[in-house]
């Protein structure tokens, strides 16, 4: 069965048809304040997206928004969900962001286009990429769509 889509690190705000997050009591840093109702969130999975419980071809879509510069390996992540799903959308904060202030202490990584493309590249997965700018023309997100 091929399920739609695959929300990695889903925090309170799960919109996948499967929901996975690793720690769904730590929602502090991302704003949300709570923890996740693992009973009460739609086919929610608590797994490692570098280590996602799925089989090769299971997802029309992974999804994972502000997660990979909290993992300890992002290249595992990313394959991990070029594994599971056909299409993978990525969105990280932009590193200039984070010399701008918005690091975490949660924060391992930041990231820039080329990081992405070299990561894509190398899994040959085709990819693009649009990155967003905020106040004073700062570039604020990277967003990765990748397809197989």
């Amino acid at each position: 069965m091929i399920w739609s889509i695959l929300d990695c690190g889903c925090g309170l705000r799960a919109k996948g048809t499967v929901n996975v997050d690793l720690h769904p009591e730590l929602t502090e840093h991302r704003g949300e304040g709570g923890t996740i109702d693992v009973h009460g969130t739609p086919n929610f999975v608590k797994a490692d997206i570098q280590h996602l419980p799925f089989k090769s071809d299971s997802f029309g879509e992974a999804w994972c928004s502000h997660v990979l510069e909290h993992v300890r390996f992002p290249e595992l992540a990313v394959s991990e969900m070029c594994r599971v799903a056909r299409k993978v959308m990525v969105t990280v904060p932009h590193r200039f962001t984070i010399n701008f202030g918005y690091w975490q202490k949660s924060h391992r990584h930041k990231f820039g286009a080329k990081w992405f493309r070299q990561m894509f590249r190398q899994l040959g997965i085709s990819a693009s990429m649009n990155v967003t700018y905020g106040l004073f023309g700062i570039p604020e997100q990277i967003i990765v769509e990748g397809t197989r």
